[in-house]
């Protein structure tokens, strides 16, 4: 066999490859076997005719997708259900009652009385009183002709004693006698309790009295 019976050109393994390459396929026209580069291209989407997935319109043309935005008709029947809950919305608010909360109006000086009968001698009790409006005390006053028989062993607003220490103190601290403040008290709420514990240093049975005045505010 001769060289150059069979041209080369004809069967030449350049010729091949450029009529039919083995597995390729020609990139000017076709690109991974089905899509066309510049016409269609894998995956590709118009973004300005799809927004986040609408429905593909049209025909699918050589791979190509084409996409276009749906329009959706509006839900009647939800806008009505709405209107109808945007009314009914309304009418309660119209009707609806203001819980309107008012500062305090007015203060002026009050007092509370503290009073126990027959108290045994060495006995401590509690005498608790309770005030209706904000009160905060300001003077404890206890008649001179029983302070010498009391200790007062504490005084409570709630829970929280009005003592820096405990230990009782002579009930002639706190004598009528005195004219100038002589405590500041926590603020008792309403209905809270002001406890005042007394007790009783004398050798007789004795009623106790004794008045807190203070700042009452309404």
């Amino acid at each position: 066999m001769r060289y150059d019976d069979e041209v080369m050109g004809d069967e030449i393994v350049g010729d091949e490859l450029g009529d039919e390459l083995t597995g390729d396929e020609i990139v000017g026209d076709d690109l991974l076997g089905d899509e066309i580069v510049g016409d269609g291209i894998y995956g590709d989407e118009i973004v300005g005719d799809d927004l986040l997935g609408d429905e593909i319109v049209g025909d699918d043309v050589m791979g190509r997708r084409i996409f276009r935005r749906r329009r959706r008709r509006p839900n009647r029947r939800a806008q009505l259900a709405a209107a109808r809950r945007n009314a009914i919305m309304q009418r309660k608010l119209a009707s609806a009652k203001v819980v309107v909360k008012k500062p305090p109006q007015k203060s002026r000086v009050q007092s509370i009385g503290f009073n126990s009968k027959g108290i045994a001698p060495g006995d401590t009790i509690d005498i608790p009183a309770r005030p209706q409006v904000k009160f905060r005390g300001t003077r404890l006053s206890i008649p001179s002709s029983i302070a010498t028989s009391f200790l007062i062993e504490d005084l409570k607003v709630g829970r929280n004693s009005q003592f820096v220490a405990s230990g009782a103190q002579s009930a002639e601290t706190f004598k009528d006698t005195a004219t100038s403040d002589n405590i500041s008290t926590d603020t008792a709420e309403p209905g809270m309790d002001i406890v005042l514990s007394v007790t009783n240093t004398s050798g007789t049975t004795q009623d106790f009295h004794g008045t807190l005045f203070g700042d009452a505010v309404e």
